[in-house]
């Protein structure tokens, strides 16, 4: 008779790397623990620790060796896979994915000083109310009742700050609630000192554009783009280069082969505007590699704590080693747009020369609502509104998708995109979204074409749908109207 001796299975296989990492895992960390594996998992397989098509243990033999609950590692190794650092095989197992190069961790490059740039006019923008209209935001009342009783708490009188100027970076404890916020929630690396508060993700990337560049600087941007951002670049008179954007996320590689010697690039990479898609890690990595050598990136990450089959992935900012990420937020999506508060996440090396163009802007952002918003983060009220809207949005999301397949189902097909505050639907090969849009606002519904937000790329005829503002019946009965439009289409 032939075969192994017994225990000869295990003495072939592979002595698994994690038995030889100390992972770190910290119980008197502030972040979950799937959080930290998840974090410890990436770094080791971005520097290449931990190779491509390496098979990761078993989520149930990992847990014993690191004392904690297979719901843990189940946890960390489902973030992985929706970032696309690693891939499940039925039956084999979890491998790490084999697109993910290395990289060198050799030092960035120095930074030249700020040059000057002239400033163009503003742009016009209309806000929308009605179905579908995007960024108009919903709230729970248990949210809204938490929020009048802190505005009574702390707007009675006016405080000694707002008796006095203040710092062009904005109030200390609201920067040191956010830092620990996008610290747990993003995966941000940041500390209060880098933050810089502002009115709105538009103003924080229009003073960082006054920090970085100069009139005919070249910078990339996505196409299809966000037409805000877009219009923020032309307004600073850049040689704007349109970089396609497929279904990994902004095409590194095209943007390298139009112009290497960019001098920014802005791009949404957890959540592209419009398309959706998340950017993966190759690109990611392969973004941050290019960025080092003295090029800057510019992340936007607007609108990632909704996802709705997981958990948000993380911000690309978490993998920047040498400091070429300027990380853009706001608050006004997540809460809502009047409340007109947004945060930058500032290279230690770009903190002065922001305050100081924030000096002569407008001289330090308001600080009204300061207080009312730190103890909203501090006390759980933010934390918990995110769960509670995370879950009312998913299940408009489905109700509306379900009412569109039944109204207008044979005209468009919505994208399998699991996050975000829009859908995106494409029209059937005929139908021009611009036309569809207008005859859809004749009929009160707002839906926003796709094809006019691209630059260069061949334009895709799809409508974007915004839904977090409305209630179910009001979705039903747009989803109604706007299918009758459709079906008025030859």
């Amino acid at each position: 008779m032939t075969g192994r001796p017994p225990g000869a299975a295990v003495r072939d296989r592979p002595v698994s790397w994690v038995d030889l990492i100390d992972l770190g895992l910290d119980p008197d960390d502030r972040r979950p623990l799937f959080q930290q594996l998840h974090l410890a998992l990436r770094d080791l397989i971005a520097r290449r620790v931990v190779p491509a098509g390496t098979r990761l243990p078993a989520t149930r033999i990992l847990a014993d060796r690191l004392g904690v609950s297979r719901t843990t590692v189940v946890a960390a190794y489902d973030q992985l896979q929706a970032e696309g650092v690693v891939a499940g095989r039925v039956g084999a197992g979890t491998y790490v994915a084999s697109e993910i190069e290395a990289r060198d961790e050799r030092p960035g490059a120095a930074v030249a000083e700020p040059p000057g740039r002239d400033r163009p006019a503003p742009a016009a923008w209309r806000a929308e109310t009605l179905p579908f209209a995007t960024g108009f935001c919903g709230m729970h009342a248990v949210t809204e009742r938490a929020w009048g009783r802190l505005v009574q708490r702390h707007l009675r009188g006016i405080g000694i700050r707002q008796r006095t100027y203040g710092d062009p970076l904005g109030d200390r404890p609201l920067r040191e609630a956010i830092a620990e916020y996008l610290r747990v929630a993003r995966s941000v690396v940041c500390d209060a000192d880098r933050i810089a508060l502002v009115s709105g993700s538009q103003q924080g990337l229009d003073l960082i554009l006054r920090v970085l560049a100069r009139a005919g600087d070249p910078a990339w941007i996505e196409d299809p783009c966000y037409p805000a951002a877009l219009a923020a670049m032309r307004q600073h008179r850049l040689d704007i280069l349109p970089v396609p954007v497929d279904d990994q996320g902004l095409d590194v590689a095209a943007g390298l082969a139009l112009r290497p010697d960019a001098r920014l690039v802005y791009c949404t990479p957890t959540h592209h505007y419009p398309l959706g898609v998340a950017m993966s890690l190759a690109r990611r990595l392969q973004l941050l590699d290019w960025a080092r050598d003295g090029r800057w990136v510019i992340e936007d990450d607007y609108d990632s704590e909704f996802r709705f089959s997981g958990r948000p992935l993380s911000a690309l900012q978490g993998l920047d080693r040498h400091d070429r990420v300027v990380y853009l937020g706001t608050l006004s999506k997540v809460l809502f747009p009047g409340l007109r508060i947004g945060y930058v996440v500032l290279p230690p090396q770009l903190v002065d020369g922001f305050a100081a163009v924030r000096n002569a802007a407008d001289r330090f952002p308001s600080s009204v609502l300061d207080d009312v918003l730190v103890d909203f983060i501090n006390e759980g009220h933010f934390t918990r509104h995110i769960r509670r809207m995370r879950q009312e949005y998913g299940e408009r999301r489905e109700r509306l998708i379900a009412a569109l397949q039944a109204e207008a189902g044979d005209h468009l097909t919505v994208a399998p995109i699991d996050r975000g505050m829009y859908l995106v639907a494409d029209l059937r090969p005929g139908l021009d979204d611009c036309a569809v849009a207008e005859a859809a606002r004749r009929r009160g519904v707002v839906v926003r074409p796709l094809s006019p937000m691209h630059v260069a790329a061949p334009p895709r005829s799809a409508l974007i749908l915004g839904f977090t503002g409305f209630s179910p019946q009001a979705l039903d009965e747009a989803a109604r109207t706007l299918g009758a439009v459709l079906r008025g289409f030859r």
